[in-house]
């Protein structure tokens, strides 16, 4: 999800004969950050190319704006906690420490979803994964609060729940997202307690 990363060639095409969507891009745009909206909790699964050894998990909690991002690299395992206008972080599981957040800090998740702007999306044709049948969009996101004007911004192709419009999968290429855990009760984020200093 980093404004940084370029539009991603060679996606996987669609089957030969599968049909356009209905909804035009900035019509469908909206049902899916709508949809997003409306659930309680969901989990981001990410993962750069293939040997590098970069991976993460992203939580949301909706309705409080709670994040939890845990990103592993090589041996280094770091872990972030938004919450209630305070960023907790630690890494290796070592000793918590704390900042408050600015207000225009895009590791607010409300600030995150209002990154999917409806008018940034463009319906793609249908594909087929698995015997399903799943809508394909691709979505420029808007620029992080506070980015140059210069700054690149990403393009991804993602698929989503036909039903639902809830997003199953994006990719660029670079990184690979997997939507999952939606409403799961264990998404709950824990605020860290910090020890106080003597």
């Amino acid at each position: 999800m980093c404004a940084s990363i370029g539009l991603a060639l060679g996606l996987a095409a669609a089957p030969a004969g599968a049909a356009t969507p209905a909804l035009d891009g900035s019509a469908l745009g909206a049902r899916i950050v709508g949809a997003l909206t409306k659930v309680q909790s969901f989990r981001l699964e990410m993962s750069g190319p293939i040997g590098s050894g970069v991976a993460g998990s992203m939580t949301f909690e909706v309705p409080t704006k709670r994040l939890r991002l845990v990103m592993a690299n090589s041996s280094t395992v770091s872990e972030t906690i938004s919450a209630d206008g305070k960023l907790y972080t630690r890494v290796n599981g070592g000793a918590w420490s704390v900042q408050t957040i600015a207000a225009t800090d895009s590791s607010d998740p409300g600030l995150v979803q209002s990154m999917l702007d409806a008018t940034r999306t463009r319906a793609l044709p249908d594909r087929t994964e698995d015997g399903l049948t799943l809508g394909v969009v691709e979505i420029t996101l808007a620029p992080a609060v506070g980015a140059p004007h210069t700054a690149v911004q990403a393009a991804m192709t993602c698929t989503y729940d036909k039903s639902t419009y809830l997003l199953r999968t994006c990719a660029n290429g670079y990184i690979s997202e997997a939507f999952t855990g939606w409403n799961d009760p264990t998404n709950a984020i824990v605020v860290p307690t910090l020890s106080a200093r003597p």
